[in-house]
């Protein structure tokens, strides 16, 4: 039967979505497998098939907690099998029929790291002139590139599915800084359905440093016509147009150039800044436009969760809006149009004021909320505030601005799984961990127990705070590496265990996480979930969370 229009374009979305997703594999891989082959992680599998994560460590060193980040990202593309074992707190890797060619080739990933440090300044780069010095060109590792790094097809199944996913990898870490500086700049927006002619020229950048970037796009058939104007194919459109969707992993960068130390080096070494000073681990203004520009994907089920809170009768509506972790502000002014616009309560604002609160523990995101607000005309209290003492953040909404945290709807998107971890007092001696995850703190292992038991913590401290009008959280999850390993292109999940584990930042999958609420006296509302995709590779869920003893 021949295919529809609809189910064509449909496909075509996910050949190019699954695209996007094994690009953004390659920015934790590339790094990992090569800080792992130089310290002889890797041919300790010539010696035998499994290998206990307390073997590794006590044969080649390192630091145990970011080792097993690396081991499981290896576990997610399908080289290595994890096993855990939950009430003995241990973990293992096995062989699959992927590990030795997979090994065998990890070399030609090293000069793509090497080109890391001029990744992560591909502005610079493009539009400042940057000396690289003795760190590869752009135009010298496209080149390379594409002549496959001397790689052969083989004929051999197993083998060539390999080197398609090293080769995918390092166009990804070759396109996303390319497509983001341009994107950050406001270069991309121009193209479309009506616009598909590209050039070099036009785009502002440097054009001799641009142009091989464009040899390369015809290579991958994202543009076609030769000369100083090319024409967008529908695939170069759609990733021109996703600059956005690499922005989270492209600020991750400077941490991704400093791996090998972290597995084998300082493992505090990314926190190791003076106050004031910026973060080295991440261009946080790069995050901040990433995530901004993605959270409309989720944004059509957070509307209707807020249509039905704010068209209720006024007396049981919040008197406002509260954003933990307000990044760039575009949630906030979503939240703000959506309320006005179709919404009871956007038609007597004057006789009910909303409060709008944006509060951030980074100083750049508070300043970027500060400036979206302003832009958009909304009226906002911008306070600093820390996920992990909502107490404090009460406190100052009380005293400063005489409004109580209880009597606004709380939100917050991607920042549970950020908050700084404690030592829980006490773990309950029957807690048996469900999840996969690998988690660390500062290179220290942190056994999947007291990560669970940490939340459970954190999030008691948000249920008396929550009580009236509940929580409604945006949150980002992991899955198991077997589940990533044979979905490999339908989820994004090994770029998200990269860039959160080697930063201590603790995902976990959907269900343990909502354990984990419950047990905090949380619970969700069924009407008000959601999940992306909708299916068990989830890992992203949006949740409204109330109070248990709290009218729902």
């Amino acid at each position: 039967m021949r295919m529809s229009q609809r189910q064509e374009r449909a496909r075509d979305q996910a050949r190019m979505r699954g695209a996007l997703f094994r690009y953004l594999d390659g920015f934790p891989i590339a790094p990992t497998i090569i800080a792992l082959d130089r310290h002889a992680v890797l041919d300790l599998f010539e010696e035998k098939q499994t290998w206990s994560l307390e073997e590794i460590v006590g044969r080649c060193g390192g630091n145990e907690g970011y080792l097993q980040v690396a081991l499981r990202l290896l576990c997610s593309q399908g080289w290595l099998v994890q096993s855990v074992d939950a009430r003995h707190d241990s973990v293992s890797y096995t062989t699959t029929r992927h590990t030795a060619c997979a090994f065998e080739y990890a070399s030609t990933y090293a000069e793509v790291v090497r080109f890391l440090p001029t990744a992560a300044r591909m502005n610079d780069y493009l539009f400042g002139g940057l000396d690289v010095g003795e760190e590869p060109d752009l135009g010298a590792i496209i080149d390379r590139h594409l002549r496959r790094w001397g790689l052969q097809e083989t004929g051999d199944p197993d083998v060539d599915v390999v080197q398609k996913q090293i080769l995918m990898h390092i166009e990804g870490i070759i396109l996303g800084p390319v497509l983001v500086a341009l994107g950050r700049r406001d270069l991309l927006d121009r193209y479309g359905e009506e616009n598909r002619e590209i050039s070099a020229g036009d785009l502002g950048a440097d054009p001799e440093r641009l142009r091989p970037v464009l040899g390369l796009f015809e290579q991958l058939d994202w543009i076609e016509g030769r000369g100083e104007t090319s024409r967008l194919t529908d695939t170069g459109l759609f990733h021109l147009s996703h600059a956005a969707a690499w922005g989270v992993t492209v600020s991750y960068l400077p941490m991704f150039a400093r791996v090998e130390g972290l597995l084998f080096g300082d493992g505090g070494q990314l926190w190791n800044v003076s106050p004031g000073e910026p973060e080295i681990h991440v261009d946080r203004r790069m995050n901040v436009w990433g995530s901004g520009g993605t959270h409309s994907s989720y944004f059509s089920k957070i509307d209707e969760i807020l249509i039905e809170i704010f068209n209720r009768p006024i007396e049981e509506q919040p008197r406002g809006i509260a954003d933990m972790g307000s990044g760039n502000g575009a949630f906030l002014e979503h939240i703000f149009d959506v309320i006005w616009e179709k919404t009871a309560r956007g038609k007597v604002l004057e006789e009910h004021p909303l409060v709008i609160v944006g509060s951030d523990l980074n100083l750049a995101a508070l300043k970027e909320t500060s400036e979206t607000l302003g832009k958009a005309d909304v009226w906002a209290k911008v306070v600093y505030g820390n996920v992990g003492d909502p107490s404090a953040l009460a406190a100052h909404l009380r005293w400063e601005h005489d409004v109580e945290l209880e009597d606004l709807l709380s939100v917050r998107s991607f920042l549970d799984h950020n908050r700084l971890y404690q030592e829980p007092e006490r773990i309950d001696p029957d807690r048996e961990s469900r999840s996969t995850g690998a988690f660390s703190f500062r290179g220290s292992r942190l056994p999947n127990n007291s990560i669970e038991q940490n939340l459970v913590d954190h999030l008691k401290k948000w249920a008396p705070h929550v009580s009236r009008f509940g929580l409604l959280v945006l949150e980002l999850h992991t899955i198991p590496p077997e589940m990533a390993a044979l979905n490999i292109g339908r989820t994004n999940v090994t770029a998200y265990d990269g860039t959160h584990g080697y930063s201590d930042q603790y995902i976990l999958e959907l269900d343990v996480f909502l354990q984990a609420a419950r047990e905090a006296g949380l619970t969700p509302i069924p009407e008000f979930q959601a999940k992306f995709p909708s299916s068990d590779l989830a890992s992203i869920s949006i949740n409204l969370l109330r109070a248990t003893s709290a009218k729902a």
